[in-house]
């Protein structure tokens, strides 16, 4: 069972101003979701428990941490998709303007009379 199926079996919140649930983590920014892992790693080191003194809110809270966590990464991924894919429209727009530049260019280098016969073929059709 993922995390996800865990979070939604357990019905797990998160507190963060105001009561969240972990769809609600997506609709965070990235300094928001690391103060909030921040804060969970806090309080589970405050526990002080032995290996077999593990309550539920300790496994529930080390669940949140792990969901914060994915969700942060997801996040950076997209973050770094969005990127690439904005960086990519870039260099095709560039290289578009680039072909444009090079046909304008061809067309000036031809002759007057190769330009008439180029207009007068166009306005056969």
């Amino acid at each position: 069972m993922d995390i996800f199926q865990k979070a939604i079996k357990r019905k797990i919140r998160f507190q963060y101003n105001g009561v969240l649930t972990v769809e609600d983590l997506y609709d965070l920014r990235p300094k928001s979701l690391d103060e909030l892992y921040r804060e969970l790693a806090k309080n589970s080191n405050e526990g002080g428990e032995g290996l077999l003194d593990v309550s539920r809110e300790e496994t529930d809270n080390t669940l949140r941490m792990e969901l914060v966590k994915a969700v942060f990464e997801d996040k950076a991924k997209d973050a770094e998709r969005a990127r690439k894919a904005m960086s990519t429209r870039a260099q095709k727009e560039k290289i578009r303007e680039i072909i444009a530049e090079k046909q304008d260019g061809a067309l000036r280098d031809k002759s007057l009379e190769d330009l008439r016969a180029m207009l007068e073929a166009d306005d056969e059709e």
